[in-house]
Parts: structure tokens; C-alpha cells; sequence
């Protein structure tokens, strides 16, 4: 799947996946809640440890102000 914006650093790019990943994470997740299939909960795994830090503590600065608006 592609990215439909366009992100200036590395750590941008890892983020803006992970968010994606998640959406789409507990969509699935709650499709088929709503058929009343019981699914076990599943983990979301990173090796970026610039997008881990940035989950971990989302603070705002002049690097991430861009992903804190999308």
C-alpha cells in the first residue's frame, strides 16, 4: 500500500505506517466483533526506535509538528 503523503524523514514515514497499520488494525478488529468472531488481540511491532520513541512521548516540536496535524 502507498503512502498518500509525502513525509520528509525517515521517522515521519515509520510513524505515519504505524498509524495506518492501526486503523486498519481495529476496523478489521471490530468487523468481526460485529460477526461475532472472537479473534485474540494482536501486537504491532516496530524496529524504528525514532517512531517508538515519538509513540512512547508524542511531543510536539518543529520535526513532528506535520504528523501531529495528519
Amino acid at each position: 500500500m502507498k503512502q498518500r503523503c509525502v513525509s520528509t524523514s525517515t521517522v515521519e514515514a515509520e510513524y505515519i505506517a504505524l498509524s495506518t497499520s492501526v486503523k486498519q488494525q481495529l476496523w478489521l478488529q471490530n468487523a468481526l466483533n460485529e460477526l461475532h468472531i472472537d479473534i485474540p488481540a494482536a501486537a504491532l511491532n516496530t524496529d524504528n526506535n525514532g517512531s517508538i520513541d515519538l509513540t512512547n512521548n508524542p511531543r510536539i516540536s518543529d520535526k513532528s509538528k506535520r504528523i501531529d496535524i495528519r
